[in-house]
């Protein structure tokens, strides 16, 4: 399994989510808040999204970690249109966003206070 840094910041930290094969890329580890640019995750298609906080504090690490296991999940058939899962904890979906179709709204994951989003 190979690694793909980004450079964001300054600093490229790998992050691998070994059982989906998936790759994510931070550039900190320390609390983020809204409107930071965590870095980016890799599908197993190949394709990269950005990760962005939404809302509230966290860590770039862990939620690229989340992002990571969300995308390259097998989805849940009672996932239903807004493809819901819960990774670590994290309620993650495909949100109804104001002013876009569903096929083009971004992915979505709360916990608590806190929020971000896969893609733009």
């Amino acid at each position: 399994m190979g690694r793909y840094p980004v450079r964001t910041f300054g600093v490229a930290i790998a992050v691998m989510a070994a059982a989906s094969g998936a790759v994510a890329m931070a550039s900190d580890a320390t609390a983020a808040s809204a409107g930071t640019d965590c870095g980016a995750v890799r599908e197993r298609t190949g394709s990269t999204a950005p990760v962005i906080v939404l809302t509230g504090d966290v860590d770039c690490a862990t939620v690229l970690q989340v992002a990571a296991g969300y995308i390259n999940r097998t989805p849940d058939p009672d996932g239903g249109t807004l493809q819901l899962a819960t990774i670590d904890g994290w309620q993650c979906s495909v949100p109804l966003v104001a002013g876009r179709s569903h096929a083009d709204s971004y992915l979505e994951c709360d916990l608590g206070s806190n929020s971000f989003k896969i893609g733009e």
